[in-house]
This record gives structure tokens, C-alpha cells and sequence, in this order.
């Protein structure tokens, strides 16, 4: 059966081993922190406004708000800008807290094999994209599935109001990768802590899983 043309069906591709059936007999699916995916380039912005200086109260507000060391950041704006320091923490600081699973719109690409599914040995699970949501929503009513953009950097605008600093986005951060990554068709899911995320987690429940696609040589 040629599942790739069932455009409801999105494919998770993964080697065999004792967690992968694990994970299938209890239901769950593992979401990851922002900081352990592949793109080394993801999370990195650019920011339109590069002279943005902050009110002194403002800085101090976002220090004790992000719990961050003063000397070490007061220090580091002094010698660089607010807007560089901003750019290279946001990572930190603004992504922590999301956890995030990855599949593809496609069944068939041989690098998504190749790299995801242990050289063409593993697996690929098909599921239905919007039952999925659907049933992992119980778990977490935070989490939405993204497409991917791929080439393009998110350019932040950082903005003073009140005493606090924040930024809008022209594009969504965690949802745009760079263009070599175009082959896998990514398809994210995201959810949302409360705290900062920075292991592994589980979302259980009623996972619809489809089908399981055997690799060429599993």
C-alpha cells in the first residue's frame, strides 16, 4: 500500500530496539527539548532593531524575571549590546520550556531512512495527523502541529513597555529550519510547560497508530 498518498498520514521513522515497542505498548510518544535537535542552526534569529537599549529598570527586570547573574550580563551588554546578548540567550531562555516530537509528510525519502531508521534497519510508525492531535491534546491541551519553513531566519523586533522587555516575531522560531533540512517534509508537534524543559517527556494516550512501515533491510 502506497500510504504516502493519504495526505492525513504523517510517519515517525525510528531504529527497533526494546524502548522503541516500549514506547507502542504504553502509548506514548517522546517529546524532546529545542536544544538536542539536528539543525545546529535552529533558534538562531536576527533581530531588526540592533540599537534597541533598554531602560536600566527594564534590564534589571529581565535579569531577575529569567533569573540570569547580573554582573556577568550588565558586563556582557556593556561590551557588546542588549540586542547581541538578547539574540544569543534567547535560546536559553525563551525556548526552555516547549518539548517537541518530529515526523514527516513522507513515507518513501531514502535520507529519512537512512538517517532516522538505522540505515534503512528500522521502522516508520503511520499515523493520522489530526487524531493524533486530537488524543495527545488530553494529555496536554497546549500542544499544535506545525508545518516547517525552511531558509528563512525568524527576524525578532524587540520592544520596551512598562518596565518590560519582550519581542514579536515575523516568523514562528520553532517552526523554521535551515534549507538543507527541506528533504524531510517536517511535520512538529510542540507543547508548552509551565517550567523549564529540559529532559525527555512522555505524552500518553490513545496514539492512533495506522501502520508500521518495515525498512529494506529490517
Amino acid at each position: 500500500m502506497n500510504f504516502h498518498k493519504n495526505k492525513n498520514y504523517i510517519y515517525k521513522f525510528s531504529s527497533i530496539s526494546n524502548f522503541t515497542f516500549q514506547n507502542l505498548l504504553l502509548k506514548e510518544i517522546r517529546f524532546n527539548p529545542i536544544s538536542i535537535m539536528n539543525d545546529q542552526l535552529e533558534g538562531i534569529i536576527k533581530i531588526s532593531n540592533i540599537d534597541f537599549s533598554p531602560k536600566t529598570q527594564a534590564i534589571n527586570n529581565f535579569i531577575k524575571k529569567h533569573k540570569l547573574y547580573k554582573p556577568a550580563v550588565l558586563n556582557y551588554i556593556k561590551e557588546n549590546s542588549f540586542a547581541e546578548f538578547y539574540a544569543f540567550h534567547l535560546f536559553n531562555f525563551n525556548l526552555g520550556n516547549f518539548g517537541l516530537t518530529c515526523f514527516s509528510e513522507a513515507s518513501d525519502e531514502p535520507l529519512m531512512w537512512a538517517h532516522y531508521a538505522n540505515n534503512h534497519q528500522g521502522i516508520c510508525f503511520v499515523y493520522d495527523r489530526e487524531l493524533l492531535l486530537k488524543n495527545l491534546k488530553a494529555s496536554n491541551s497546549t500542544i499544535e502541529y506545525y508545518k516547517m519553513k525552511y531558509g528563512t531566519k525568524p527576524t525578532l523586533t524587540l520592544i520596551e513597555n512598562n518596565g518590560n522587555i519582550y519581542h514579536s516575531s515575523d516568523l514562528p522560531i520553532l517552526t523554521t529550519k535551515d534549507l538543507n533540512w527541506k528533504y524531510e517534509k517536517e511535520i512538529r508537534f510542540i507543547f508548552e510547560n509551565d517550567n523549564e524543559f529540559k529532559g525527555q517527556s512522555y505524552l500518553t494516550g490513545a496514539i492512533p497508530l495506522k501502520a508500521i512501515i518495515y525498512g529494506s533491510k529490517a
